[in-house]
Formats: C-alpha cells, structure tokens, sequence
C-alpha cells in the first residue's frame, strides 16, 4: 500500500458568484502508532486548535469535544467527534479507531488554503491513504436584481 496517497475529487467550480470552499477529507491510517491517537481526546482537541489559525481561518473559543462510550451499542471501539466554530464557520472531526478510519470536515465562507490544511491533516494523522472531496458552495444563491437609476 502506498503512504499518505491522496486522491481529489471536486465538485462545483471556483469562481462564481459564490466560492465557498467546503474540503472534506476521509483518512485510512496504516500505522499502530497513529491509529491509537484517533481514541485520544487530548491530541485530537489540539489538532482542532491549532488547525485554523495555520490555514489562515480564525477560531471563535476553544473546541467542543465529544467522546464516545467504549461500548455504546453503536461502535465497537467508541471514537470521538470534535467541532470548532470558526468566524468563517465551522471544522468538525469524527474518528472511529475499530476501522483506523477519521473524517475532517472544514467549510468556509472565505478562502483558505486547501494545500495546507493537507499538509498539516497529513502530517499530523500520519501514514495511510487520504481523500480529499472538494466543493465550492453558493452558486445556486440567485442573483439580486439590480435597482434602476431614476
């Protein structure tokens, strides 16, 4: 298996009336060491306040973390869902560690840099294969109608 492989699929266009960027990225991880931080809330409440402000994007208080019983009769391992609000909108992390498997969600209504929030996910997760799904929201928002000059 090739490490931290990564595949683009995009959706949408950049450049219309409306360029939001909503980048969803869904991990695999392959190695032990990794995989067992996807179960700690501690590394995972950093990574989502450090995040923003690396990408250029600006956190509105500290991230809201959930973790989930062991043993909860819905997953097997447990796994954690964090969030932070930003000004520009939102980050949200999920994580299931039975499946080595996380998904980072961050939508936007200003640009920011798609490259980097990669790279600081990448190396911040570790080894395993990546896919980044990207769309740019707001283009079916209609047009206004322009006033007449009297």
């Amino acid at each position: 298996m090739r490490e931290n492989r990564s595949t683009i699929k995009r959706n949408g266009k950049k450049g219309g009336r409306h360029h939001w960027p909503h980048a969803t990225w869904e991990f695999h991880l392959t190695d032990k060491k990794d995989i067992k931080r996807l179960n700690d809330v501690k590394f995972l409440a950093n990574f989502l306040k450090a995040l923003p402000e690396s990408i250029r994007l600006h956190a509105i208080g500290k991230p809201l973390m959930h973790k989930f019983p062991d043993k909860n009769g819905v997953m097997a391992e447990g796994g954690i869902t964090g969030f932070v609000l930003l000004s520009e909108s939102d980050i949200t992390l999920h994580t299931w560690p039975e499946y080595s498997y996380g998904c980072i969600d961050i939508f936007a209504c200003t640009d920011f840099s798609i490259d980097d929030a990669e790279e600081k996910i990448k190396k911040t997760f570790g080894k395993g294969e990546y896919v980044l799904d990207l769309v740019y929201r707001g283009d079916i928002i209609p047009k206004r109608k322009r006033k007449k000059k009297s």
